[in-house]
């Protein structure tokens, strides 16, 4: 796992992940280009009344990744919250999360967020640097 003592790559303006159950993607789409997939689903669906579509403990274990996520914000210190013009920002679908974070932000969450996605059975992908974990394939880089 990389270390987080400085923002990811110089120059970058946010550090995003996505955070999803595996039934959100086939089993040969757990990966980069799942993570596309997602993406361009949140600017399709409206997202209203789909949670009946999905498995109800694929909604619940999003939900409650979800819900510990911003109890984490919430514990930061004010000056990373409010000192950002966003500290986060998370687009929500019933069974993934896309989330951008600030750098400085990402450096004190990511760690705790790639165990919070484990403890839920969430796939976990860093499209910075291609590395997926997801319940069946735990470790996984490639993208």
């Amino acid at each position: 796992m990389r270390e987080f003592s400085k923002p990811p790559h110089k120059g970058d303006e946010h550090f995003d992940l996505g955070i999803w159950h595996p039934s959100a993607l086939p089993s040969d789409k757990q990966n980069g280009e799942g993570y596309g997939i997602l993406q361009q689903r949140v600017e399709k669906e409206l997202n209203a009344g789909i949670e009946d579509e999905y498995p109800d403990e694929a909604v619940r274990a999003v939900k409650a990744f979800h819900d510990a996520m911003v109890s984490l914000v919430d514990a930061l210190p004010e000056d990373e919250i409010c000192s950002r013009p966003w500290t986060i920002v998370i687009q929500l679908h019933p069974v993934f999360n896309l989330i951008s974070l600030w750098p400085t932000v990402a450096v004190q969450l990511v760690p705790s967020l790639r165990l919070l996605a484990q403890e839920h059975g969430l796939c976990y992908y860093d499209p910075q640097s291609g590395t997926i974990q997801c319940p069946e394939t735990p470790g996984i880089t490639g993208g």
